[in-house]
Protein backbone atom coordinates (compact mmCIF):
# COMPACT_ATOMS: atom_id res chain seq x y z
CA UNK A 1 0.00 0.00 0.00
CA UNK A 2 1.31 3.46 -0.85
CA UNK A 3 0.94 6.17 1.75
CA UNK A 4 0.51 9.67 0.53
CA UNK A 5 1.22 12.27 3.21
CA UNK A 6 0.54 9.69 5.83
CA UNK A 7 -3.06 9.03 4.86
CA UNK A 8 -4.05 5.53 3.80
CA UNK A 9 -7.31 6.72 2.21
CA UNK A 10 -5.46 8.88 -0.28
CA UNK A 11 -3.06 6.07 -1.13
CA UNK A 12 -6.00 3.81 -1.86
CA UNK A 13 -7.42 6.51 -4.04
CA UNK A 14 -4.15 6.77 -6.00
CA UNK A 15 -4.06 3.01 -6.48
CA UNK A 16 -7.69 3.11 -7.61
CA UNK A 17 -6.98 5.83 -10.14
CA UNK A 18 -3.93 3.89 -11.39
CA UNK A 19 -6.09 0.77 -11.73
CA UNK A 20 -8.71 2.74 -13.61
CA UNK A 21 -6.12 4.17 -16.00
CA UNK A 22 -4.68 0.70 -16.58
CA UNK A 23 -8.15 -0.65 -17.26
CA UNK A 24 -8.84 2.15 -19.74
CA UNK A 25 -5.51 1.57 -21.50
CA UNK A 26 -6.11 -2.17 -21.85
CA UNK A 27 -9.68 -1.58 -22.96
CA UNK A 28 -8.51 0.50 -25.92
CA UNK A 29 -5.76 -1.94 -26.83
CA UNK A 30 -8.06 -4.98 -27.02
CA UNK A 31 -10.06 -5.38 -30.21
CA UNK A 32 -13.70 -4.49 -29.81
CA UNK A 33 -16.26 -7.09 -30.60
CA UNK A 34 -19.11 -6.27 -32.92
CA UNK A 35 -22.39 -5.57 -31.17
CA UNK A 36 -24.91 -8.34 -31.27
CA UNK A 37 -27.70 -7.78 -33.78
CA UNK A 38 -31.00 -6.61 -32.39
CA UNK A 39 -33.75 -9.12 -33.12
CA UNK A 40 -36.30 -7.83 -35.58
CA UNK A 41 -39.85 -7.48 -34.39
CA UNK A 42 -41.30 -7.23 -37.90
CA UNK A 43 -41.17 -9.49 -40.90
CA UNK A 44 -40.37 -7.50 -44.05
CA UNK A 45 -41.82 -10.11 -46.39
CA UNK A 46 -45.13 -10.25 -44.55
CA UNK A 47 -45.27 -6.45 -44.32
CA UNK A 48 -44.67 -6.13 -48.08
CA UNK A 49 -47.37 -8.69 -48.84
CA UNK A 50 -49.74 -6.95 -46.41
CA UNK A 51 -49.24 -3.75 -48.41
CA UNK A 52 -49.95 -5.58 -51.68
CA UNK A 53 -53.04 -7.21 -50.24
CA UNK A 54 -54.31 -3.87 -48.91
CA UNK A 55 -53.92 -2.44 -52.41
CA UNK A 56 -55.74 -5.53 -53.69
CA UNK A 57 -58.69 -4.76 -51.42
CA UNK A 58 -58.85 -1.24 -52.85
CA UNK A 59 -58.60 -2.46 -56.45
CA UNK A 60 -61.28 -5.07 -55.77
CA UNK A 61 -63.66 -2.42 -54.50
CA UNK A 62 -62.92 -0.18 -57.49
CA UNK A 63 -63.56 -3.08 -59.89
CA UNK A 64 -66.99 -3.59 -58.38
CA UNK A 65 -67.86 -0.01 -59.36
CA UNK A 66 -67.21 -0.61 -63.07
CA UNK A 67 -70.30 -0.50 -65.29
CA UNK A 68 -71.95 -3.83 -65.94
CA UNK A 69 -72.49 -4.61 -69.62
CA UNK A 70 -75.96 -5.83 -70.47
CA UNK A 71 -76.34 -9.56 -70.03
CA UNK A 72 -73.40 -10.05 -67.69
CA UNK A 73 -74.22 -12.17 -64.64
CA UNK A 74 -71.69 -10.35 -62.46
CA UNK A 75 -71.66 -6.74 -61.30
CA UNK A 76 -68.56 -6.03 -63.36
CA UNK A 77 -67.22 -6.68 -66.86
CA UNK A 78 -66.24 -10.26 -67.65
CA UNK A 79 -62.51 -9.44 -67.87
CA UNK A 80 -62.58 -8.17 -64.26
CA UNK A 81 -64.19 -11.30 -62.77
CA UNK A 82 -60.99 -13.44 -62.58
CA UNK A 83 -59.04 -10.49 -61.19
CA UNK A 84 -61.73 -9.97 -58.57
CA UNK A 85 -61.63 -13.67 -57.67
CA UNK A 86 -57.87 -13.48 -57.05
CA UNK A 87 -58.18 -10.27 -55.06
CA UNK A 88 -60.75 -11.87 -52.76
CA UNK A 89 -57.88 -13.77 -51.14
CA UNK A 90 -56.84 -10.54 -49.36
CA UNK A 91 -59.18 -10.79 -46.37
CA UNK A 92 -58.37 -14.47 -45.71
CA UNK A 93 -54.68 -13.49 -45.93
CA UNK A 94 -55.18 -10.93 -43.16
CA UNK A 95 -56.92 -13.55 -41.02
CA UNK A 96 -54.03 -15.95 -41.58
CA UNK A 97 -51.44 -13.30 -40.69
CA UNK A 98 -53.38 -12.42 -37.54
CA UNK A 99 -53.39 -16.09 -36.60
CA UNK A 100 -49.68 -16.37 -37.36
CA UNK A 101 -48.85 -13.52 -34.99
CA UNK A 102 -51.41 -14.53 -32.38
CA UNK A 103 -49.76 -15.35 -29.07
CA UNK A 104 -51.78 -18.01 -27.32
CA UNK A 105 -49.52 -17.72 -24.28
CA UNK A 106 -50.84 -14.20 -23.76
CA UNK A 107 -53.81 -15.54 -21.81
CA UNK A 108 -57.53 -15.06 -22.18
CA UNK A 109 -57.83 -11.80 -20.22
CA UNK A 110 -55.02 -10.11 -22.16
CA UNK A 111 -56.48 -11.28 -25.47
CA UNK A 112 -59.89 -9.87 -24.58
CA UNK A 113 -58.21 -6.63 -23.54
CA UNK A 114 -56.26 -6.53 -26.83
CA UNK A 115 -59.42 -7.10 -28.86
CA UNK A 116 -61.32 -4.53 -26.80
CA UNK A 117 -58.64 -1.87 -27.13
CA UNK A 118 -57.28 -2.47 -30.64
CA UNK A 119 -59.93 -4.01 -32.88
CA UNK A 120 -63.39 -3.11 -31.59
CA UNK A 121 -62.78 0.67 -31.23
CA UNK A 122 -61.88 0.87 -34.93
CA UNK A 123 -65.06 -0.99 -35.83
CA UNK A 124 -67.17 1.09 -33.44
CA UNK A 125 -65.78 4.37 -34.73
CA UNK A 126 -66.47 3.56 -38.36
CA UNK A 127 -69.94 2.21 -37.58
CA UNK A 128 -70.74 5.54 -35.89
CA UNK A 129 -69.42 7.40 -38.94
CA UNK A 130 -71.52 5.30 -41.31
CA UNK A 131 -74.57 5.56 -39.06
CA UNK A 132 -74.24 9.36 -39.04
CA UNK A 133 -73.75 9.43 -42.81
CA UNK A 134 -76.90 7.33 -43.14
CA UNK A 135 -78.91 10.31 -41.93
CA UNK A 136 -77.78 12.25 -44.99
CA UNK A 137 -79.74 9.87 -47.18
CA UNK A 138 -83.49 10.38 -47.40
CA UNK A 139 -84.50 7.00 -45.97
CA UNK A 140 -87.38 6.28 -43.63
CA UNK A 141 -86.54 5.41 -40.03
CA UNK A 142 -87.46 1.68 -40.35
CA UNK A 143 -84.99 1.36 -43.22
CA UNK A 144 -82.26 2.98 -41.11
CA UNK A 145 -82.95 0.54 -38.26
CA UNK A 146 -82.85 -2.37 -40.71
CA UNK A 147 -79.53 -1.13 -42.09
CA UNK A 148 -78.14 -0.87 -38.57
CA UNK A 149 -79.25 -4.44 -37.77
CA UNK A 150 -77.64 -5.70 -40.99
CA UNK A 151 -74.36 -3.92 -40.36
CA UNK A 152 -75.33 -0.53 -41.66
CA UNK A 153 -73.54 1.16 -44.48
CA UNK A 154 -70.31 -0.22 -43.05
CA UNK A 155 -71.25 -3.85 -43.69
CA UNK A 156 -67.96 -4.28 -45.52
CA UNK A 157 -66.20 -4.07 -42.15
CA UNK A 158 -67.62 -7.49 -41.25
CA UNK A 159 -64.11 -8.87 -40.86
CA UNK A 160 -63.30 -6.75 -37.77
CA UNK A 161 -65.93 -8.28 -35.45
CA UNK A 162 -65.25 -11.67 -37.09
CA UNK A 163 -61.54 -11.31 -36.29
CA UNK A 164 -62.32 -10.21 -32.74
CA UNK A 165 -64.65 -13.17 -32.26
CA UNK A 166 -62.08 -15.57 -33.71
CA UNK A 167 -59.24 -14.33 -31.49
CA UNK A 168 -61.36 -14.47 -28.34
CA UNK A 169 -62.73 -17.91 -29.25
CA UNK A 170 -59.27 -19.36 -29.90
CA UNK A 171 -57.94 -17.81 -26.70
CA UNK A 172 -60.85 -19.23 -24.69
CA UNK A 173 -60.30 -22.65 -26.26
CA UNK A 174 -56.61 -22.58 -25.34
CA UNK A 175 -57.45 -21.42 -21.80
CA UNK A 176 -59.97 -24.22 -21.34
CA UNK A 177 -58.11 -27.00 -23.10
CA UNK A 178 -54.59 -25.97 -22.24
Amino acid sequence: MIHWRGRANTACRIVTVRDELTAIATQHSTPRSTPEPVPQTRDGGIDAFRFLMAMGVIVGHVLSLLPNPVGQPWGMPAWAVPIDAILRSAVPFFFIVSGYFFRYDRGFARTVRYVGLRILPIYGLWMLVYFALGFLRPNPVPFRLLMLAEGGYGYHLWFLPALAFGLVTVSASVAIGG
